[in-house]
């Protein structure tokens, strides 16, 4: 019961926050598919690791998003995973200048990220790209108020078909 109102919760709040929703069929079925997980996996991996996901990858963060029904958190998990923080550079300051530019969109200042390193000093990465995802949630998501990087935007164009505002 309890997990059912945090599910209904988190629902109401990313509908209210970005604007739009997953394409649910009952009001009582608030999961994500796997053939939807499959995608959305594919897509942050092929998005924030920039590579092409092999099979097992794709079933793995599909598995989590199925289990978790929190895509936050997930895609956070994938953000503090080593991958992503060995592209970033393998140094918090290299990770939260990533952080800006793939979650934020835009280039931070070397002020602005040694301000959040100091900030951040006692977080985990897992930590810091939760709050990255809090804070740009329309950048993150591949839903119509999406708005990618440029060398995304094809990938982005894709789901935006996919989910529409109701």
């Amino acid at each position: 019961m309890r997990r059912s109102l945090i599910t209904a919760l988190i629902a109401v709040l990313t509908v209210t926050t970005v604007g739009w929703t997953l394409p649910i069929r009952h009001e009582r079925d608030r999961h994500i598919g796997s053939r939807e997980a499959a995608e959305i996996a594919n897509y942050w991996v092929q998005s924030y690791l920039r590579h092409p996901p092999d099979a097992g990858e794709v079933r793995f963060w599909a598995e989590r998003l199925i289990e978790s029904q929190q895509p936050r958190s997930v895609l956070a998990a994938l953000l503090a995973g080593p991958e992503y923080y060995g592209y970033a550079g393998g140094t918090r300051y290299g990770y939260i200048h990533q952080l800006l530019l793939d979650v934020g969109h835009r280039e931070p200042s070397r002020r602005e990220i040694e301000g959040l390193a100091r900030a951040t000093a006692g977080s985990s990465l897992a930590e810091i790209a939760d709050n990255f995802l809090r804070q740009y949630p329309a950048n993150w998501w591949p839903g119509p108020a999406a708005t990618p990087p440029r060398e995304l935007e094809p990938f982005y164009e894709r789901f935006r078909e996919t989910y529409r505002r109701p």
